[in-house]
């Protein structure tokens, strides 16, 4: 009984350990096989709602949303590109904006210069359509060389080969030799006319082309009033059903008389003195100065060929030979040969019996622009203020604005210490272009020094 009682107490002492230990065991029961499995159930009901939830958020924001819109993850990209947008106008570097600055600068520069070179330009064309104007009111039409309207146009194409007015002046030209032309035919002089009529074609062969029907028919005219008799007593011819063939003057005297027509003598020494005159402005003095001897040589009266080539001897120094020509060519005007004579005395250091002669024969000279120039000169070498100032004025009063005349009387004025006077012709005389660099620094010089005062 005692061994009984002893194990019933031992059992019932046991007891509260089994109990507890199932209770100790639940922590063990969680590193175990049966733990995870009952854990990984609840967690995959977990993510099961947090993605039904996740879903039903998505959905209830896109019923949201207007249709046509792109979700707010597609916006990103614009966003982005709005600040590129931004990037690409923030300001460039300063110095990058003083190159871009210095550019504008020196393109508005060049265009004014551009604009300023123009304006110059077209100043001077103007003054020289006032020359050919004033030449062709005075019938200076091709001669004298040194002042003619022909020369002046020339000049004018020579800096705007399109100029309109120009090309206009020489048709003007032509068509006034032709009007000369047909008179000289209809009083009976064809070989004058035929000359008129080439001198017209060397200034606008263009022009005659146009016009020489009506000159022809007039030639014609002429011809047949001439030769009024012998067409009355021909017999009647058949009218012709072709249309006339355009004649000049001298295929009609050809056709109509044996006549030989030859070219005139004072077409043909001007015609070789502007050659001359051309070769000269080219630099080449020795080629035209042989043209000119062989030519005075041979021929009757070459007074404007005689006349260049005494100024070339001149401007050599050789007074002598100078004096030759002078002394061979009777032929010459008085203002002509006065011009050369005291063009001599100077070149000899005369200037005061230079000035005598050009004195003596001042009314014979009234349009003649060289013979005055050199005067004006003279006075001025003279220290002869005050008439240098009065043939000047007289210069450009008469023969139109020269850079030559500016200046002779801007020095005048110089001479005579009248500075506002003085500053005016300087000023100018500075706004002709293609001034010689020389009177350029000068004139400059003496403008700032005038202003100063």
């Amino acid at each position: 009984m005692s061994l009984l009682n002893d194990m019933l107490r031992d059992l019932s002492q046991h007891q509260p350990v089994v109990d507890g230990a199932e209770g100790y065991d639940e922590q063990l029961l969680q590193s175990s096989s049966i733990a995870p499995k009952k854990h990984y159930a609840w967690v995959q009901l977990s993510i099961f709602f947090v993605i039904v939830f996740i879903a039903v958020l998505v959905i209830n924001d896109a019923s949201k949303k207007p249709s046509g819109v792109q979700p707010a993850i597609a916006v990103e990209p614009k966003k982005i590109s709005i600040i590129h947008n931004q990037a690409e106008v923030v300001p460039v570097p300063s110095a990058a904006v003083r190159s871009i600055a210095l550019g504008t600068e020196n393109a508005v520069a060049e265009t004014a210069s551009r604009g300023s070179e123009n304006t110059i330009l077209q100043n001077h064309i103007g003054d020289l359509l006032q020359q050919a104007e004033r030449a062709m009111g005075m019938d200076r039409l091709t001669t004298p060389v040194e002042d003619n309207a022909y020369a002046y146009y020339q000049k004018i194409l020579s800096m705007s080969a399109d100029n309109s007015d120009a090309k206009e002046g020489l048709d003007k030209i032509a068509q006034r030799y032709l009007t000369k032309a047909q008179e000289q035919s209809q009083l009976g002089n064809l070989a004058q006319a035929e000359a008129l009529l080439q001198r017209a074609r060397f200034v606008s062969a263009r022009f005659v082309d146009a016009h020489t029907v009506e000159f022809s028919e007039l030639s014609n005219q002429t011809l047949a009033a001439q030769g009024a008799q012998e067409l009355i007593e021909a017999p009647a011819q058949p009218a012709q059903t072709e249309s006339i063939k355009p004649f000049v003057v001298a295929e009609a005297v050809a056709k109509e008389s044996s006549v030989s027509v030859l070219p005139n003598a004072g077409w043909k020494d001007e015609q070789l003195a502007r050659h001359a005159q051309e070769l000269i402005q080219k630099g080449k003095q020795n080629d035209a100065q042989t043209l000119l001897k062989n030519f005075v040589a041979s021929e009757q009266k070459p007074a404007l060929s005689a006349a260049l080539l005494a100024e070339l001897y001149i401007q050599q120094g050789n007074a002598a030979a100078a004096d030759i020509i002078l002394e061979q060519t009777h032929y010459l005007e008085v203002d002509v040969k006065s011009k050369i004579k005291a063009q001599i005395l100077s070149l000899q250091g005369d200037d005061a019996q230079a000035i005598t002669v050009l004195e003596k024969n001042l009314t014979a000279a009234d349009v003649n622009e060289g013979y005055r120039s050199l005067l004006a000169s003279l006075y001025h070498k003279t220290a002869n203020y005050p008439q240098s100032i009065l043939s000047y004025q007289r210069l450009i009063n008469s023969f139109g604005e020269k850079p030559a005349y500016w200046l002779g009387l801007a020095l005048a004025y110089d001479g005579l210490s009248q500075p506002k006077n003085a500053l005016q012709a300087y000023v100018r005389l500075r706004e002709f272009p293609q001034l010689q660099e020389q009177v350029k620094q000068y004139t400059d010089q003496r403008i700032a020094a005038l202003r100063s005062q």
